[in-house]
């Protein structure tokens, strides 16, 4: 398949090691050298919000642009950054005009079919802030945490992230990924700091990996179903009178259900105690049968 970005450059740039170079204006000297990865498909550009010093704007070209067909460049986050690509179909050019603080992903689709699409990761950091990399993040707290043994939980390792103390880092907070042991951190940064790359990372290994569990999973909601089912509407003059009718009713894995009246509502709030050792609950503890008690009824 033809690659969509044989190579890009700023405008009158073109480098032959394989990398772009992308200038901030015709009149800086800042620039950003970016190595163009053909195989990911991905190259990161920073803009900054700087208008007044110029630097909120930078000017694409696609080389081979000729060859390509029609072009069509779009942007996920139009609030973070926009795209002017009026000289897109005659001169291969584009520019991306920085709006806000932000990452997101301009897409370079042509409309040829073995045209391979591009995506481009944009980063918009404000200049006036100081700069940290998700990288270096990542690397300090796997450092901090090296020689840890894995985590029983969330809560444990979560508890171990809060105690990292990273400059310009607020908080870290993970959650299990899907992949068994491994889990993904958040970062957030104070305001006086611009977070450069990805807003996450991954900890690999880090959780206890329990063996799955023999036991049979029972509901809450089934075992209220089935109760209210066996009730059949019947109400009872006593909490006492319902707590005979409910240890009459068998229901796997259940070992007993004992209610108490909701001094209220009125209503008996039933308690389920099931056999541990082959059955796990999933749900809540209690369930509430509403009506179900009438002290108007005399009780024989």
């Amino acid at each position: 398949m033809k690659k969509l970005l044989g190579l890009l450059a700023a405008t009158g740039l073109v480098a032959s090691t394989g990398s772009v170079v992308v200038a901030c204006g015709e009149n800086t000297p800042d620039v950003v050298t970016i190595d163009l990865d053909l195989t990911s498909n991905t190259v990161t550009l920073d803009i900054s919000t700087a208008v007044d010093a110029g630097e909120n704007e930078k000017e694409v070209t696609i080389v081979n642009f000729a060859d390509l067909g029609e072009l069509n460049i779009a942007q996920a986050n139009p609030a973070v950054v926009l795209v002017n690509q009026v000289k897109v179909s005659e001169e291969g050019k584009f520019t991306l005009i920085a709006v806000q603080e932000g990452n997101t992903v301009v897409t370079i689709t042509s409309d040829i079919e073995d045209v391979e699409s591009v995506e481009i990761t944009v980063n918009v950091i404000d200049s006036s802030k100081e700069q940290i990399s998700s990288e270096s993040i990542e690397a300090a707290v796997k450092a901090e945490l090296e020689g840890e043994d894995e985590f029983a939980d969330l809560t444990l390792l979560n508890a171990a992230l809060a105690a990292i103390e990273i400059d310009g880092v607020t908080s870290l907070v993970a959650v299990a990924d899907t992949t068994p042991g491994n889990a993904i951190v958040t970062i957030t940064v104070a305001s006086t700091h611009t977070l450069v790359g990805s807003t996450t990372f991954t900890l690999e290994g880090v959780l206890e990996v329990t063996e799955p569990s023999n036991k049979i999973e029972i509901s809450s909601e089934d075992i209220s179903a089935e109760v209210v089912g066996q009730i059949d509407g019947a109400k009872f003059a006593t909490i006492e009178l319902l707590n005979e009718e409910l240890a009459s009713i068998t229901i796997d894995g259940v070992e007993s259900l004992i209610a108490v009246e909701d001094e209220i509502s009125g209503d008996a709030i039933v308690t389920i105690t099931i056999d541990e050792e082959n059955y796990v609950l999933v749900g809540a503890l209690t369930f509430t049968l509403e009506g179900v008690l009438d002290t108007d009824i005399e009780a024989d």
